[in-house]
């Protein structure tokens, strides 16, 4: 007959420890993942946040070129004459003679290239735009419809 001797390490301690060190494990694993993607939401919202600051910068520096060139163009019989006075007073745009012109602000990581069309009468709208195209510093391109597009 076989005697029944006490041991320490039996099936069930084994199994105890199995559930303990898989618990701590799947534990350490959800610690890990929260935290990146608390990571992850903090640098959507700084980018975010750093979009409409450009935007907004954007939006500004067209009110106010649209209006000294308009009141230029009042000034001045011919929009040709207006114009390089106005190309003049901001060397920060380029022109390409075709009557467009383009200026970058940048805020932050972000870059947002502005093309815009010139009226070659003084009876037509001023300046019309023709794109925008936000990227950032990585080369991801927002310009199509908000969605990033990568490789710009």
């Amino acid at each position: 007959m076989k005697s029944r001797s006490m041991t320490l390490f039996g099936l069930p301690t084994l199994l105890t420890v199995f559930i303990v060190i898989s618990v701590l494990s799947f534990a350490t694993l959800s610690l890990l993942s929260a935290t990146s993607e608390r990571n992850a939401l903090r640098r959507t919202n700084s980018l975010i946040a750093s979009s409409y600051a450009v935007e907004t910068m954007t939006e500004e520096k067209l009110a106010v070129l649209e209006l000294e060139l308009s009141e230029l163009a009042t000034k001045s019989a011919n929009i040709d004459i207006a114009l390089s006075i106005f190309l003049k007073q901001h060397p920060e745009i380029t022109y390409n003679k075709t009557r467009y012109i383009q200026f970058t602000l940048t805020q932050s990581i972000l870059k947002m290239d502005v093309v815009l069309k010139v009226a070659q009468f003084v009876n037509e709208p001023i300046l019309t735009r023709i794109s925008y195209r936000l990227t950032t510093q990585n080369g991801q391109d927002y310009s199509q419809d908000g969605d990033p597009v990568w490789g710009g």
